[in-house]
């Protein structure tokens, strides 16, 4: 579980989040999460991408210029290199196929979030390097979500994922 401090005009937001593989009883964790925010997927290749998204996402927040109706579904909107609201659910939302999963919360203190995670019983937390989580990451899906060529480095297409979440909207 991590806390990072993500910074908009002066003021400090918590982001929460927390890594789960192999997740079983995938039906159950399903409606649980389909029935509050959406959570993020397979298709984080690093938490600076994470990061980046979340910054986008409290900037549109805090501008009055929510493209989805609320910061969590306006991460997944930041997450995708389109500008289809339904696209990006669909592509970095939770799926019936999910293998792991990203929980994460705004502006919350770690104890009310591991209390949440808690309730929701999601099995046991994966703490991953890096490389774990490009290696979890399905470059395949990145790749054609993203548009650049598969055999691609991480380092490169991070790079090429990065530049898409921060010049989305202003190209």
């Amino acid at each position: 579980m991590r806390v990072v401090q993500v910074e908009h005009l002066g003021k400090n937001h918590n982001l929460c989040f927390s890594w789960y593989k192999d997740v079983s009883d995938k039906d159950r964790i399903l409606n649980l999460i389909m029935s509050r925010d959406p959570s993020i997927t397979n298709l984080i290749s690093d938490e600076f991408t994470l990061l980046i998204a979340a910054k986008r996402a409290l900037i549109n927040r805090n501008t009055n210029s929510l493209k989805t109706e609320n910061i969590y579904s306006e991460l997944l909107y930041c997450l995708s290199p389109t500008t289809k609201i339904k696209s990006a659910i669909d592509n970095f939302g939770v799926t019936k196929d999910f293998e792991s999963i990203i929980i994460a919360k705004f502006d919350s203190d770690i104890n009310t979030f591991t209390q949440e995670l808690n309730s929701l019983q999601l099995g046991l937390e994966w703490t991953p390097s890096c490389s774990q989580i490009q290696g979890a990451a399905n470059s395949k899906v990145l790749s054609e979500v993203y548009g650049f060529d598969s055999s691609k480095s991480p380092k490169d297409y991070n790079r090429l994922i990065w530049s898409s979440i921060a010049a989305k909207g202003f190209l």
